[in-house]
């Protein structure tokens, strides 16, 4: 997921309630960077996806190493890590005001009103 050179949202996600509009958020994100960010749903063990589904890559953080490394609470939260493997930004809860500040000031983008 991080070895593609461009900048990552991972949306990190405990239940079917904490990743219900990841979609959204991941669309968003995407239009703010011209289509410069790559997002991916990690779940957390035993978590279930929306009964819908989700359009974005999923991955299940089935031994919670990402949960350990990322220092996840309860909740879903959002990274945004760097090109260069670096975290740009945690954000908890995840939300496209704090995602706009942040993508903002890294691609240097209007800020156009969250949705």
């Amino acid at each position: 997921m991080l070895r593609g050179g461009e900048h990552v949202l991972l949306l990190y996600g405990a239940d079917r309630e904490s990743i219900g509009g990841f979609d959204e958020l991941a669309s968003f994100a995407s239009e703010l960077t011209c289509r410069q960010l790559t997002s991916y749903v990690i779940l957390a063990d035993g978590a279930r996806p929306p009964a819908g589904g989700t359009r974005l890559p999923v991955y299940r953080d089935t031994r919670g190493e990402f949960a350990r490394a990322y220092a996840t609470q309860a909740g879903p939260t959002a990274f945004v890590v760097r090109p260069d493997g670096y975290l740009g930004t945690r954000l908890h809860p995840p939300t496209a005001e704090g995602l706009t500040a942040h993508l903002a000031r890294v691609f240097r983008t209007p800020r156009p009103e969250a949705r």
